[in-house]
């Protein structure tokens, strides 16, 4: 889903990005699909950075030393909207730079030239958007930047990205007007890849909460930053959301390591399970030489995901999967008894989501509850069946259970579970 902004703002934009000059584009790249089998190896090796390997589901790319998951909600916040208002009043005194008529009123020569200049500002102010949060988020793991202040900046990503997409739409339809002239395809499928990378659901999601000033529209997720990267992490609609960026393994200095389909190969030995679960080949788009990238899909039975190959490292530096939790395998469970009630948690793997069951221990009825992490409430559990799925603490945690009569709060370890009567 992606947001939109009026008709009348995004023509704004466009007019002011054709009068700021800026450095040339680069040569252009070239869409595959459905290419070959995945037997030949390829020439980058396995490093510790690789997706760390899970049976009977995806390989999912982690954050090295990251600190402690954080529990974020956020709703109508007060401090979201005026970071939001303040980019609106930004943009809008950019945007005003030239008036509306200056393209209708110039000849052939000058409107190519007012197409490229505006072309080369918007791919400017996209490379901007990975400088920022990179900047946020090694802000946020050294404690110097608030966590509302990250999500501002998250937030602050996913508007300017719905901007510069719609400038984009305008600009090629600006563009097709001019005789004999058309700006790259492959250049704006590699635009448009980047922008898609800060307008995913977990953002959506937040975008939308912060807007909706009525009750009940608060959304959570969990957050894990390090100072090279960031994890967040949702369940909606019983699906596992998570995206992960790994800034260390972008470098865009550094040569293409992959030739011909080698980078397409690559991939699926990164993630061999979703290779052949797959079935067909992965959608895949080479944006090597506009973006020093490669872009693979994997739609398979869980769900889908996404890979960001950075070509100059030859890692993945960017993963967003979606993913069914009634599909996921179970790697352990946990179940014990306390106050007249059985508790049972089934976990996932990679620090995947969590399913706990709460039950009346004499009968086995399913019990609604509220279920908290240290304190802070994530949900209820079903009444039907006695579940919730939650998105669970890389470390320790206290899991509070409450129903109506009564209340406990054991601490969960990776080693066991430790009761506590509440």
């Amino acid at each position: 889903m992606k947001g939109a902004i009026p008709a009348v703002l995004a023509a704004v934009l466009l007019s002011s990005l054709f009068a700021m000059p800026l450095v040339a584009a680069g040569p252009s790249g070239e869409a595959h699909g459905g290419v070959g089998t995945t037997d030949q190896m390829s020439a980058v090796q396995q490093a510790p950075s690789d997706p760390i390997s899970v049976e009977n589901t995806t390989n999912r790319l982690t954050l090295p030393n990251a600190g402690e998951t954080e529990r974020v909600e956020h709703g109508s916040d007060l401090g979201l909207g005026l970071a939001s208002t303040d980019d609106a009043l930004r943009i809008d005194h950019e945007l005003y730079v030239l008036s509306d008529g200056a393209f209708d009123e110039a000849n052939t020569t000058e409107r190519r030239e007012m197409a490229e200049r505006a072309h080369e500002r918007i791919q400017d102010r996209i490379d901007e958007l990975e400088e920022r949060e990179h900047e946020a988020v090694r802000s946020h793991a050294n404690g110097e930047r608030s966590t509302v202040e990250l999500t501002q900046t998250l937030l602050r990503s996913y508007n300017e990205a719905n901007e510069l997409e719609a400038a984009l739409d305008q600009l090629e339809n600006r563009a097709r007007r001019v005789s004999g002239y058309s700006l790259s395809r492959n250049e704006l499928r590699a635009d448009r890849a980047v922008l898609e990378a800060y307008q995913t659901q977990p953002r959506t999601n937040l975008a939308i909460a912060t807007q909706n000033t009525q009750p009940g529209t608060e959304y959570e997720f969990a957050l894990r930053t390090t100072e090279n990267g960031y994890s967040i992490a949702t369940i909606e609609d019983q699906t596992y959301l998570v995206e992960t960026i790994r800034f260390d393994n972008r470098d865009t200095t550094q040569p293409d390591q992959f030739q011909e389909f080698e980078s397409f190969y690559h991939s699926n030995e990164l993630y061999p399970w979703a290779s052949e679960a797959t079935g067909d080949s992965p959608t895949f788009h080479d944006h090597s030489s506009e973006r020093h990238f490669y872009w693979l899909e994997y739609v398979h039975d869980q769900g889908n995901l996404e890979v960001y190959l950075d070509a100059g490292t030859g890692n993945v530096y960017r993963e967003i999967q979606k993913l069914s939790v009634d599909e996921l395998p179970i790697t352990a469970e946990d179940q014990w008894s306390e106050a007249g009630l059985e508790i049972t948690l089934n976990e996932t793997p990679a620090d995947g989501p969590t399913e706990i069951t709460v039950r009346e221990a004499s009968s086995g009825d399913p019990q609604r509850a509220t279920i908290s992490i240290d304190g802070v409430e994530i949900g209820e559990t079903d009444g039907e069946d006695g579940t919730l799925w939650y998105v669970p603490p890389t470390d320790d945690y206290e899991l509070g259970v409450e129903t109506s009569t009564r209340a406990i709060s054991p601490t969960i370890e990776n080693d066991g579970v430790e009761s506590e009567d509440g």
